[in-house]
Protein backbone atom coordinates (compact mmCIF):
# COMPACT_ATOMS: atom_id res chain seq x y z
CA UNK A 1 0.00 0.00 0.00
CA UNK A 2 1.46 3.36 -1.03
CA UNK A 3 1.95 6.19 1.42
CA UNK A 4 -0.62 8.27 -0.49
CA UNK A 5 -3.19 5.49 -0.20
CA UNK A 6 -2.52 5.21 3.53
CA UNK A 7 -3.13 8.93 3.96
CA UNK A 8 -6.33 8.80 1.93
CA UNK A 9 -7.68 5.99 4.08
CA UNK A 10 -7.19 7.85 7.33
CA UNK A 11 -10.26 9.25 9.14
CA UNK A 12 -11.05 12.83 8.15
CA UNK A 13 -9.87 14.18 11.52
CA UNK A 14 -6.40 12.73 10.95
CA UNK A 15 -6.04 14.64 7.70
CA UNK A 16 -5.35 18.37 7.31
CA UNK A 17 -8.41 20.41 8.24
CA UNK A 18 -9.36 24.04 7.81
CA UNK A 19 -11.98 24.51 10.51
CA UNK A 20 -14.26 27.51 10.85
CA UNK A 21 -16.02 28.02 14.17
CA UNK A 22 -19.10 30.16 14.68
CA UNK A 23 -20.17 30.71 18.29
CA UNK A 24 -23.74 31.77 17.64
CA UNK A 25 -25.30 34.65 19.51
CA UNK A 26 -28.94 34.37 20.50
CA UNK A 27 -29.65 37.29 18.19
CA UNK A 28 -28.42 35.16 15.26
CA UNK A 29 -31.14 32.53 15.68
CA UNK A 30 -34.21 34.26 14.14
CA UNK A 31 -32.59 35.08 10.78
CA UNK A 32 -29.98 32.34 10.55
CA UNK A 33 -29.24 31.26 6.97
CA UNK A 34 -27.57 27.82 6.82
CA UNK A 35 -26.93 28.03 3.08
CA UNK A 36 -25.17 31.39 3.40
CA UNK A 37 -23.01 30.11 6.27
CA UNK A 38 -21.93 27.02 4.35
CA UNK A 39 -21.27 29.16 1.28
CA UNK A 40 -18.94 31.30 3.40
CA UNK A 41 -17.12 28.20 4.65
CA UNK A 42 -16.61 27.12 1.05
CA UNK A 43 -15.34 30.57 0.08
CA UNK A 44 -12.75 30.27 2.87
CA UNK A 45 -11.80 26.79 1.64
CA UNK A 46 -12.96 25.27 4.91
CA UNK A 47 -13.69 21.58 5.26
CA UNK A 48 -14.93 21.60 8.88
CA UNK A 49 -17.62 23.78 10.46
CA UNK A 50 -18.02 24.05 14.24
CA UNK A 51 -21.46 25.26 15.24
CA UNK A 52 -23.59 25.50 18.38
CA UNK A 53 -25.51 22.38 19.29
CA UNK A 54 -26.91 22.67 22.78
CA UNK A 55 -26.33 22.76 26.51
CA UNK A 56 -27.10 26.28 27.69
CA UNK A 57 -29.31 26.98 24.67
CA UNK A 58 -30.39 24.50 22.00
CA UNK A 59 -30.01 25.48 18.36
CA UNK A 60 -32.33 22.66 17.34
CA UNK A 61 -35.87 21.71 18.47
CA UNK A 62 -34.92 19.91 21.68
CA UNK A 63 -37.46 18.01 23.76
CA UNK A 64 -35.37 17.80 26.94
CA UNK A 65 -36.92 19.54 29.98
CA UNK A 66 -35.28 22.86 30.89
CA UNK A 67 -33.11 22.77 27.73
CA UNK A 68 -34.11 26.15 26.36
CA UNK A 69 -34.41 26.61 22.63
CA UNK A 70 -32.69 29.70 21.27
CA UNK A 71 -35.27 32.51 21.42
CA UNK A 72 -36.80 33.36 18.06
CA UNK A 73 -35.48 30.23 16.36
CA UNK A 74 -37.95 29.22 13.64
CA UNK A 75 -35.96 26.43 12.00
CA UNK A 76 -33.77 23.49 12.92
CA UNK A 77 -30.46 25.33 12.63
CA UNK A 78 -28.23 22.40 13.55
CA UNK A 79 -30.07 19.97 11.29
CA UNK A 80 -30.16 22.28 8.28
CA UNK A 81 -26.50 23.21 8.65
CA UNK A 82 -25.50 19.54 8.73
CA UNK A 83 -27.56 18.75 5.62
CA UNK A 84 -26.18 21.70 3.68
CA UNK A 85 -22.59 21.17 4.82
CA UNK A 86 -22.59 17.47 4.04
CA UNK A 87 -23.88 18.17 0.53
CA UNK A 88 -20.58 19.99 -0.02
CA UNK A 89 -18.40 17.41 1.79
CA UNK A 90 -17.91 19.67 4.81
CA UNK A 91 -17.75 18.00 8.22
CA UNK A 92 -19.78 19.42 11.11
CA UNK A 93 -18.77 19.47 14.78
CA UNK A 94 -21.53 20.34 17.25
CA UNK A 95 -20.50 22.48 20.22
CA UNK A 96 -22.09 21.57 23.58
CA UNK A 97 -21.71 23.58 26.77
CA UNK A 98 -22.66 22.52 30.30
CA UNK A 99 -20.93 25.24 32.30
CA UNK A 100 -24.19 26.70 33.60
CA UNK A 101 -27.97 26.49 33.65
CA UNK A 102 -31.02 28.70 33.74
CA UNK A 103 -33.14 29.57 36.76
CA UNK A 104 -35.80 26.93 36.11
CA UNK A 105 -33.13 24.23 36.12
CA UNK A 106 -31.64 25.65 39.33
CA UNK A 107 -35.04 25.75 41.02
CA UNK A 108 -35.65 22.14 40.01
CA UNK A 109 -32.20 20.91 41.10
CA UNK A 110 -30.42 23.52 43.27
CA UNK A 111 -27.88 20.92 44.44
CA UNK A 112 -26.61 20.51 40.86
CA UNK A 113 -25.09 23.98 40.88
CA UNK A 114 -22.07 25.58 42.49
CA UNK A 115 -22.37 27.10 45.95
CA UNK A 116 -20.21 29.32 48.08
CA UNK A 117 -19.47 28.39 51.70
CA UNK A 118 -22.75 29.90 52.92
CA UNK A 119 -24.79 28.00 50.32
CA UNK A 120 -25.41 30.87 47.92
CA UNK A 121 -25.34 29.91 44.24
CA UNK A 122 -22.31 30.65 42.08
CA UNK A 123 -23.18 32.69 39.00
CA UNK A 124 -21.68 33.05 35.51
CA UNK A 125 -22.99 35.94 33.41
CA UNK A 126 -26.44 35.73 34.97
CA UNK A 127 -26.58 31.92 34.81
CA UNK A 128 -26.18 29.38 37.60
CA UNK A 129 -22.70 27.82 37.47
CA UNK A 130 -22.70 24.04 37.22
CA UNK A 131 -21.14 22.12 40.11
CA UNK A 132 -18.25 20.00 38.82
CA UNK A 133 -19.29 16.78 40.57
CA UNK A 134 -23.07 17.00 40.20
CA UNK A 135 -25.32 15.12 37.76
CA UNK A 136 -25.85 18.30 35.72
CA UNK A 137 -22.83 17.71 33.49
CA UNK A 138 -23.46 13.98 33.46
CA UNK A 139 -26.46 11.66 33.51
CA UNK A 140 -28.85 14.21 34.98
CA UNK A 141 -28.67 16.56 32.00
CA UNK A 142 -25.49 16.60 29.89
CA UNK A 143 -25.67 12.99 28.75
CA UNK A 144 -29.33 13.49 27.78
CA UNK A 145 -28.49 16.42 25.53
CA UNK A 146 -25.66 14.50 23.90
CA UNK A 147 -27.83 11.43 23.31
CA UNK A 148 -30.54 13.56 21.74
CA UNK A 149 -28.11 15.21 19.33
CA UNK A 150 -26.42 11.92 18.41
CA UNK A 151 -29.73 10.15 17.87
CA UNK A 152 -31.12 12.86 15.59
CA UNK A 153 -28.20 14.15 13.57
CA UNK A 154 -25.26 12.71 11.61
CA UNK A 155 -22.75 15.01 13.31
CA UNK A 156 -19.10 14.31 12.53
CA UNK A 157 -17.83 15.29 15.94
CA UNK A 158 -18.65 16.83 19.31
CA UNK A 159 -16.80 19.62 21.06
CA UNK A 160 -17.63 20.04 24.72
CA UNK A 161 -16.72 23.53 25.84
CA UNK A 162 -14.92 23.88 29.18
CA UNK A 163 -15.25 20.30 30.49
CA UNK A 164 -12.77 20.87 33.32
CA UNK A 165 -13.05 21.53 37.02
CA UNK A 166 -12.19 24.99 38.29
CA UNK A 167 -9.47 25.08 40.97
CA UNK A 168 -9.30 28.09 43.31
CA UNK A 169 -8.56 31.65 42.27
CA UNK A 170 -5.43 31.76 44.45
CA UNK A 171 -2.74 33.67 42.54
CA UNK A 172 0.23 31.68 43.87
CA UNK A 173 -0.68 28.27 42.43
CA UNK A 174 1.17 28.95 39.18
CA UNK A 175 1.95 31.75 36.73
CA UNK A 176 -0.57 30.49 34.16
CA UNK A 177 -3.35 30.00 36.71
CA UNK A 178 -4.80 33.44 37.11
CA UNK A 179 -8.01 34.42 38.97
CA UNK A 180 -9.86 35.35 35.78
CA UNK A 181 -9.62 31.72 34.65
CA UNK A 182 -9.64 29.53 37.75
CA UNK A 183 -12.86 29.59 39.70
CA UNK A 184 -13.56 29.55 43.43
CA UNK A 185 -14.08 26.44 45.56
CA UNK A 186 -17.52 24.85 45.20
CA UNK A 187 -19.25 23.85 48.43
CA UNK A 188 -22.26 22.07 46.94
CA UNK A 189 -23.23 18.72 48.57
CA UNK A 190 -21.65 16.70 45.74
CA UNK A 191 -18.30 18.47 45.93
CA UNK A 192 -18.23 18.32 49.73
CA UNK A 193 -18.88 14.58 49.68
CA UNK A 194 -16.44 13.88 46.86
CA UNK A 195 -13.60 15.76 48.55
CA UNK A 196 -14.21 14.15 51.93
CA UNK A 197 -14.22 10.66 50.40
CA UNK A 198 -11.02 11.23 48.43
CA UNK A 199 -8.93 13.15 50.97
CA UNK A 200 -10.53 12.69 54.44
CA UNK A 201 -10.56 16.50 54.71
CA UNK A 202 -13.47 18.89 54.69
CA UNK A 203 -13.24 21.43 51.89
CA UNK A 204 -10.93 24.30 52.90
CA UNK A 205 -12.55 27.56 53.94
CA UNK A 206 -9.60 29.72 52.89
CA UNK A 207 -6.97 29.68 50.17
CA UNK A 208 -3.89 29.18 52.31
CA UNK A 209 -0.87 27.22 51.09
CA UNK A 210 0.04 26.27 54.68
CA UNK A 211 -3.33 24.54 55.13
CA UNK A 212 -3.24 20.75 54.62
CA UNK A 213 -6.84 20.84 53.40
CA UNK A 214 -6.07 23.51 50.83
CA UNK A 215 -2.94 21.83 49.50
CA UNK A 216 -4.93 18.58 49.28
CA UNK A 217 -7.57 20.49 47.35
CA UNK A 218 -5.00 21.80 44.88
CA UNK A 219 -3.68 18.28 44.38
CA UNK A 220 -7.21 16.97 43.90
CA UNK A 221 -7.98 19.65 41.33
CA UNK A 222 -4.87 18.90 39.33
CA UNK A 223 -4.72 15.14 39.68
CA UNK A 224 -8.05 13.60 40.61
CA UNK A 225 -10.70 16.18 39.79
CA UNK A 226 -9.39 17.34 36.42
CA UNK A 227 -8.35 13.96 35.10
CA UNK A 228 -11.41 12.23 36.54
CA UNK A 229 -13.49 14.69 34.57
CA UNK A 230 -11.58 13.93 31.38
CA UNK A 231 -11.55 10.17 31.90
CA UNK A 232 -14.90 9.94 33.69
CA UNK A 233 -17.79 12.11 32.42
CA UNK A 234 -15.97 13.23 29.29
CA UNK A 235 -14.81 9.68 28.72
CA UNK A 236 -18.43 8.52 28.96
CA UNK A 237 -19.43 11.11 26.38
CA UNK A 238 -16.62 9.93 24.14
CA UNK A 239 -17.93 6.36 24.42
CA UNK A 240 -21.39 7.51 23.31
CA UNK A 241 -19.92 9.30 20.32
CA UNK A 242 -17.81 6.33 19.29
CA UNK A 243 -20.83 4.02 19.56
CA UNK A 244 -22.83 6.15 17.13
CA UNK A 245 -23.18 4.38 13.74
CA UNK A 246 -21.08 5.98 11.01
Amino acid sequence: MSEMTQVQQRPWFEKPVRAIQTVLRLSDAPDYDPKAVVAYVREQHGNVLVINGGGIFAFYPTEIPHHRRAPGMTRDILGEVITEAHSHHIHVIARIDFRAGHREMYESHPDWFGQDFSGRPRMINGLFAAAPNSPFRNEGYGFQVLREILSRYPVDGIWENAPFFNPPSFDLVGPAEKPNFWGPICYCPYCRQDFRQKTSFDLPTEENLTSPAFTAYLAACRREQYFNNIEGPTGSKRTMIEAKPA
